[in-house]
């Protein structure tokens, strides 16, 4: 497993090894045409390499040639496959540095105060920055560090890159936090940095893709020519640093033993100096090749500094030659970020491009593409765009995060968190909410959205504590002003008394929620043939492999059950056999009911289901849906009973009925990020051969557990709110309604956009993004 999934599991040298043979071997004729239609949202594969004949023929010279015209198809694919290898495993090098220097803040051992700053600044040569280890002394007294004055010689940033743009664009609040990080290490706040595992695990998967699209250029056009820059980006980066180093004397000290930049150095110099070479080996290497990877690309006009995935030089409609830029996302649908992202590194080609038209042949960007998840990638697909739809919105943004970092003060306060969407924050989630609480921010509400708080600050409610001191008797007014439904208005007030009762007494408040009898009619009564039950999954899997890798279920008696699946088959068997075991309890229980919590256990049922809609099991499964068997204690929880916390997970509610965990996994972010792990290195498939799904195994029993707790903790708390055998026929009837219109609204098919529909739309809201500002 790992590496490109099917026919690239463990070792390289083998899988390229037949690679080589297959590359050699004759092809069936492919058209000659390059496919291309349109002019947005269009989804292109390259296709026929006879294009390439149309190239300058390849130098010897210069930077890493992974591939060179021959006459022979199978030298070339030879050639091609161990230049491929050689270059894969320098990258898988570099992952697990990398790697190394991410566990520092994953092992979660509280006297190691280690961290990897989150580079999102390309100004310095330094790719990573590591800050010292704090010793427990230290940290004790860290309230006694002083922060950094303006003018105390850090320098405004000359270089931003595109990735510097998209964090911008998801959150100010990160971007000022990500820069105090890197320029002042010692600021208290930066102790406050927390785990990103969801985003390391993207980002090395992010990886990943790339290496399957380079791999898709060898397989389907061996005779291209194909360049990599990383190799001479490192040595020009190396060959700076040696230069900085040696005009060290520019540099000066604080007070607090900080190094601090003199911007009057000789650093930015060397900084130009290398990023302005850099820029020649790309443009150099776009002249006499196919494809060119890793390129970097620096615009001093706009202080921009990146690297491109992917660089193709292909002819064009009129005869001359045109360029197109490809990135790789892990993502499946494009974002705003990805497409200024693209916009940013055509618009620096497009200068330099001008600037050396000169005797030269004319070139410029004519198509930006995004090729969406690793199974594109495979197959060489890209969803296509002009460089002109999204330039002036690029440049818009683009000037307002210059203005930023020129405005960056690390004597100030960051933005206010609660400004900005608070999946946004990363790894800065728990400072951003201590913020929030500590302002008795109306963030802080459980269930508040940001439109909702924006429009009541706009009214004059600027706290949660103006908020619990509204007399009921106004909601209804503040609802119709801020455009609201009353009772949603209702809850939220609910919601924000609790919390500021459990934050006035230090004790967690909880009270029975008005209409608390309709949510607990959907309770069914205890039977001793019960199921608990609980999912691990794998957002946005690798191709060939399911996306829900560990079903769990925990009987009353504590019987735990487990079935594991590393690919699409052994997913459909785990589900298979899952469903036979609850029909055959389901015979010997007929009233037992299978407990979850969140709507995610049943959305991966709908999903399963759906994939095998002629298989019994699999009808079997939907029939146990419609017929109530599956219960959310979620929905249950929220719509009886208010809890003074600010969310509603389950590992916030065990601090109701249980003690903190003690087992190595302890969160969902935490086993995807062990499952991750394993991904990259499997030592077994089994919990006795590998640790690592052991530790899974545990946390995932560990859950069922607590969800069954968590239902005999409910039946205790609510046991007066329970409603009585006698009902009205009416309220039977409403009640089955709700539920039949309920399943309706779950079994309904949305609307499937293509993706060339999904990039119009990204497109669009990039523009009222703009625009709004």
């Amino acid at each position: 497993m790992g590496g490109f999934g099917e026919g690239l599991p463990m070792s390289w040298g083998q899988v390229f090894a037949g690679q080589g043979v297959a590359l050699g071997a004759a092809e069936p004729a492919r058209p000659q045409t390059c496919g291309l239609r349109g002019s947005l949202g269009r989804r292109t594969c390259i296709g026929g390499a006879a294009n390439a004949s149309d190239l300058p023929p390849a130098s010897t010279d210069g930077p890493l040639l992974l591939s060179t015209s021959a006459s022979a198809a199978t030298a070339a694919a030879i050639a091609a496959v161990g230049a491929l290898v050689v270059l894969i495993t320098n990258r898988r090098r570099r992952q697990q540095m990398r790697r190394r220097h991410f566990g520092l803040a994953f092992r979660g051992s509280d006297d190691l105060r280690g961290r990897v700053a989150r580079c999102c600044f390309n100004d310095g040569l330094d790719v990573e920055h590591t800050p010292a280890v704090v010793d427990n002394d230290a940290e004790a007294s860290v309230s006694s560090l002083s922060r950094p004055q303006l003018g105390d010689g850090f320098r405004d940033l000359k270089v931003l890159s595109p990735s510097d743009l998209s964090v911008f664009m998801e959150s100010p609040f990160v971007a000022w936090m990500n820069r105090l990080e890197r320029e002042c290490p010692d600021d208290p706040r930066c102790l406050e940095v927390g785990e990103d595992p969801v985003g390391w695990v993207f980002a090395l998967r992010g990886e990943g893709v790339e290496e399957r699209l380079l791999a898709w250029f060898y397989r389907e056009h061996p005779d291209w020519t194909i360049v990599s820059l990383d190799v001479e980006l490192t040595k020009l980066r190396n060959k700076a640093r040696q230069l900085r180093d040696a005009q060290g004397g520019g540099s000066s000290s604080s007070s607090s033993g900080r190094k601090k930049i003199n911007p009057k150095s000789g650093r930015d110099l060397v900084d130009n100096s290398w990023r302005m070479e850099a820029m020649e080996l790309t443009l150099d290497a776009i002249e006499r090749a196919n494809v060119v990877f890793q390129a970097p690309v620096y615009d001093p006009s706009l202080g921009l500094f990146g690297i491109c995935d992917f660089i193709v030089r292909r002819p064009g409609k009129d005869g001359r030659d045109e360029v197109i830029v490809w990135d790789t996302k892990l993502a499946l649908n494009p974002k705003v970020t990805h497409i200024c992202q693209l916009t940013a590194y055509a618009e620096a080609l497009n200068r330099r491009f001008q600037a050396r038209a000169e005797g030269r042949a004319k070139l410029a960007v004519t198509t930006l593409g995004l090729v969406l998840g690793e199974q594109a990638a495979e197959r060489g697909y890209a969803v296509e765009f002009r460089p002109q739809e999204a330039r002036s919105s690029f440049l818009a943004l683009w000037a307002r995060l210059r203005a930023f970092h020129s405005a960056w003060d690390p004597a100030g306060e960051p933005p206010d968190p609660a400004q900005f969407p608070k999946a946004a924050h990363a790894q800065w989630i728990s400072y951003a909410m201590k913020i929030m609480e500590d302002a008795d921010d109306l963030r802080s509400v459980a269930g508040m959205r940001k439109t909702c708080r924006d429009r009541m600050v706009a009214q004059g409610v600027h706290t949660m504590s103006e908020f619990v001191g509204l007399p009921k008797s106004k909601l209804a007014a503040l609802a119709e002003e801020i455009n609201s439904k009353e009772e949603v208005l209702e809850k939220l007030h609910f919601q924000a008394g609790l919390q500021a009762k459990t934050k006035a007494t230090g004790k967690i408040c909880t009270r029975v929620v008005p209409g608390a009898r309709w949510a607990m009619r959907a309770l069914p009564k205890d039977n001793p043939g019960d199921v608990f039950f609980d999912l691990e999954g794998m957002p946005l899997p690798p191709p060939r492999f399911g996306q829900e890798y560990l079903l769990g279920a925990m009987t009353r008696d504590k019987v735990y059950k487990d079935w594991w699946s590393f690919s699409l088959e052994q997913e459909r068997d785990a589900f298979c056999s899952f469903t036979e075991w609850l029909a055959e309890r389901r015979k010997q229980y007929p009233g037992m009911h299978v407990y979850h919590y969140a709507p995610y256990e049943r959305s991966a049922i709908f999903r399963e289901t759906l994939k095998y809609p002629d298989e019994a099991w699999a009808q079997q499964l939907e029939r146990f849906v419609e017929e109530g068997v599956l219960v959310d204690l979620f929905k249950i929880l929220k719509n009886s009973l208010g809890v003074g916390l600010s969310g509603y997970g389950l590992k916030k509610m065990e601090l109701l009925f249980r003690g903190a965990r003690d087992t190595a996994v302890s969160g969902a972010q935490d086993s995807l990020r062990v499952y991750q792990a394993w991904l990259d290195d499997p030592k077994g498939f089994d919990c006795q051969s590998d640790e690592r799904l052991e530790s899974i195994r545990i946390y995932n029993e560990d859950d069922c557990l607590s969800t069954m707790l968590l239902l005999k903790w409910m039946r205790k708390r609510l046991k007066g709110a329970t409603p009585s055998k006698e009902q009205s026929e009416r309220e039977e009837l409403l009640t089955q309604l709700a539920q039949a219109e309920y399943l309706e609204h779950e079994r309904k098919d949305k609307k499937k956009l293509t993706p060339e529909e999904k990039m119009v739309k990204a497109l669009k809201k990039l523009q009222n993004m703009v625009a709004k500002l």
